[in-house]
């Protein structure tokens, strides 16, 4: 999965490849404080772009939303270890531990009515 925020000027940024997990019909991802999704969403710009399997891929807009809520973590947490098995050999505590920490956060895209897939 492919991300895109909205930057101050209306426009999309780059892309940005992430780990994600499906919920509900909506997009959850964890990712730190830090990242442009985050600083964006809190300059209260939460348009984005999703697309799916490769940058150019079949997309969709959303709006971003941050997301504060143990079971959804515990949820996540258990989906990123199921759905990356090698990945989360090695990333498995990173995630974990920002969480606890505040140095990751949980950012959920939900599809904008008129722009479902």
């Amino acid at each position: 999965m492919y991300i895109q925020s909205e930057r101050q000027t209306g426009a999309f940024g780059k892309p940005a490849e992430i780990w994600f997990m499906y919920d509900g019909g909506a997009v959850l991802v964890g990712t730190p404080p830090t990242s442009w999704r985050v600083k964006r969403l809190k300059a209260g710009r939460k348009r984005a772009r999703i697309a799916v399997g490769k940058a150019d891929g079949p997309s969709f807009e959303a709006t971003g939303e941050l997301v504060k809520d143990a079971a959804v973590e515990a949820k996540l947490l258990e989906e990123f270890g199921r759905k990356y098995p090698e990945g989360w050999k090695r990333f498995g505590d990173r995630f974990r531990d920002g969480f606890k920490s505040g140095d990751r956060v949980i950012v959920r895209y939900t599809p904008t009515a008129d722009k479902r897939p």
